[in-house]
């Protein structure tokens, strides 16, 4: 029963994904922020391979307000035997999940939860499931008349609708039925669009995702009721740890509390304010826009602009963690006190796998990193050669890393919004490489030398005179701009380059399309970053769009504490 217990878990899964774009249009609940699908997809990945450190898998997985409720409540389904303890189980992961919720909410997928397990218990045998996903259904429906925002946009809860297409496709593959050939729309008459005159509420503070070792010290949510709402504690690793996610007006505030308990292993914050939070763009043209998380983009960005992330791997103490699932300040930490760290590439078994998933989600485009960088782009071109998939999935090699690849990503993913043809997005994509550029300032050259990237001997007599290099990803390699005395000499180079893009007197202004894009990047220096940056590139892009971000850890592995970044892309000009 394992066996065929964790191929329904990966076909529940894959249902799941299938639909996670309807699931971000329609999540206006509890912020309107259009990612339960993204966090779904992300946050359920380890369904798709299950095995017996499920439950230690999913909570590090998790992120976003229904992606951690669903991983607690499937946290407990390693290792079925048979179909008679699945009732058993769903009890005790909707118990999990209702616990893991400081202040639950009937309308939610906890009410999806709930049935299920009422109607398993009255269903042992289970040997026809229609009758069970009508039951959920109609708690789905129910939804919509339970919480505020609901009734105001006219749609069901995203999350308990990612519940009932879970289970649709799982119940379907555990007995060998066939998967309901019923449209979604006919399921939910008129509750799957958001009415056209719902306006989502400006939110402000920021999603919260932190994994905290607490060892023996129990955590009482009641310590954090004045710091933030939406709060989700999930106990793992024999409840040696904790899974927490909030929304929180004080990030510092909660994080110096976090830390009274116990060790933050991973932190993730993001924006919940109006000019990052929005619903998609009902006209998108269904091509998913993929890349590496080597670009420079938060999963929760990412999410926004409807990018999916391919994870790299940090290898920090002697073990590869997928790179989401590494602190960044902690990583800094310990580079600082002279641990090695380095970075990897997924199993090409996993990397075939995770193409053979996004062949089977619709029309997809991958953005590859730079092949002069990795060889995730001639994996996929070989697997592509000899598992043609046409239309269906196109694999690019971007020639760019950091937060360059993240900018040409973003502006390519807004594109797709506008365009469904493969061809041109192809095309658009190549063009973004004379449009996008990165000044990645490398502090110390420590680090690049322990990586085997400099010598020793470049590395003491760099130090000695206090130079500080600024490189670009580029298609041949990283490509060096200069090399400085201090961080006032990276700054001024800085300045050079944006005051030649806004046309400054004095500068030969560069040919440019529409908004600028910038990404302003930290390792471990954000408070300097904030305060130094902005300003900079305000006065000499004052409409620019700007976000400030961690660099990837993959970049930051390699480069140290102290680095920062500041890529900037414009769309480029339409061809004829």
């Amino acid at each position: 029963m394992s066996e065929n217990f964790n191929a329904a878990l990966a076909a529940g899964y894959a249902a799941l994904v299938a639909k996670a774009k309807l699931l971000d249009a329609i999540n206006v609940f509890p912020v309107a922020d259009a990612d339960t699908g993204a966090n779904l997809r992300a946050s359920l990945a380890p369904l798709s391979a299950a095995d017996a450190r499920l439950g230690e898998r999913l909570p590090r997985a998790a992120c976003g307000n229904s992606g951690n409720i669903a991983a607690a409540f499937f946290s407990v389904f390693a290792d079925i035997e048979s179909s008679a303890s699945l009732a058993e189980r769903a009890r005790l992961g909707a118990a999990r999940a209702r616990a893991a919720v400081a202040a639950p909410k009937a309308g939610t997928m906890l009410d999806v939860f709930d049935k299920l397990t009422a109607e398993l218990a009255k269903r042992p045998s289970l040997a026809k499931s229609d009758e069970l996903l009508a039951a959920l259904a109609a708690v789905v429906r129910e939804t919509v008349g339970l919480l505020p925002r609901l009734r105001q946009a006219g749609v069901v809860d995203s999350g308990a609708l990612a519940m009932y297409i879970f289970f649709d496709g799982f119940f379907a593959a555990l007995f060998g039925e066939r998967p309901s050939e019923r449209p979604l729309a006919a399921t939910f008459p008129g509750l799957l669009t958001v009415a056209d005159e719902y306006a989502p509420t400006a939110e402000t503070g920021f999603c919260i995702d932190a994994l905290l070792e607490t060892g023996d010290t129990a955590l009482d949510a009641r310590r954090l009721a004045d710091l933030g709402d939406s709060l989700v504690l999930l106990p793992t690793q024999g409840d040696k740890a904790l899974k927490l996610h909030m929304h929180s007006g004080d990030p510092a505030a909660l994080r110096e509390r976090l830390a009274q308990v116990g060790r933050i292993v991973t932190w993730s914050e993001t924006s919940l304010n109006a000019e990052t939070t929005y619903l998609p763009d009902r006209r998108a043209n269904g091509v998913q826009i993929v890349t590496d998380a080597a670009a420079s983009l938060s999963h929760s960005l990412a999410a926004r602009e409807h990018i999916t992330l391919l994870e790299s791997l940090i290898l920090l103490g002697g073990e590869a963690r997928p790179e989401g699932e590494v602190d960044a300040q902690e990583l800094y930490r310990r580079m600082r006190l002279g641990e090695k760290v380095g970075t990897a590439q997924a199993s090409l078994w996993a990397r075939q796998q995770a193409l053979a998933r996004l062949r089977g989600q619709g029309r997809c485009l991958y953005l590859a990193v730079g092949s002069a960088y990795t060889g995730n782009w001639q994996a996929a071109d070989a697997w592509l050669t000899a598992h043609p998939a046409g239309a269906a999935l196109v694999a690019l090699d971007s020639g760019a890393a950091s937060g360059r690849l993240a900018v040409m990503a973003i502006l390519l993913a807004r594109y797709a919004k506008q365009v469904g043809d493969l061809d041109r997005l192809v095309d658009y994509a190549k063009r973004l490489g004379a449009t996008c550029q990165e000044f990645l300032c490398i502090d110390n050259l420590h680090w690049l030398a322990a990586g085997g990237r400099v010598s020793k001997t470049g590395e003491l007599l760099g130090n000695f005179l206090r130079l500080k290099p600024i490189i670009c990803p580029m298609p041949e390699g990283v490509r060096k701009l200069g090399v400085f005395r201090g961080r006032a000499g990276q700054l001024a180079f800085v300045e050079s380059r944006l005051a030649r893009l806004s046309g400054r007197p004095g500068q030969a202004a560069e040919k440019k399309v529409g908004r600028a894009l910038a990404l302003l990047q930290h390792t471990d220096n954000r408070a300097w970053l904030e305060t130094t940056l902005p300003p900079l590139v305000r006065s000499y892009l004052p409409d620019a769009e700007i976000h400030i971000l961690p660099l990837s850890l993959t970049t930051g592995a390699h480069i140290g504490p102290g680095g920062w970044s500041v890529a900037v892309g414009y769309p480029p000009p339409e061809t004829k």
